[in-house]
């Protein structure tokens, strides 16, 4: 399972990437190479075009589901903090400079 991770990673590095640089980057086996690339490819984690392998649009669907979860897992004080009204630095400086004022 590891192994299947590395392949996942390398390739979303390198974008395209043969079998033979697969095996050759990771120090593996061609076949344990193939293995690994063939079942990402059966189940759509990645596609073959030509002799060159690239990640495929399956993992779109898990950033999907974990989009649609996010607010539910964040706590409300960090989803305030994301969602808090951002100051201009315009305010920023005007309340510093009060703040500075007033302490005189």
């Amino acid at each position: 399972m590891e192994r299947a991770f590395d392949v996942v990673e390398y390739l979303l590095e390198v974008e395209t990437a043969t079998l033979t640089e697969v095996a050759d980057t990771l120090d593996i086996a061609k076949s344990t190479a193939h293995r690994h690339l063939g079942t990402l490819e059966h189940r759509g984690y990645v596609i073959r075009r030509y002799e060159a392998f690239t990640l495929g649009m399956r993992f779109l669907d898990h950033g999907y589901f974990l989009r649609r979860r996010a607010p539910q897992t964040v706590s409300p004080v960090r989803r305030w903090r994301r969602w808090r009204p951002r100051l201009t630095s315009e305010h920023s400086s005007s309340s510093r400079r009060r703040h500075c004022s007033a302490s005189v």
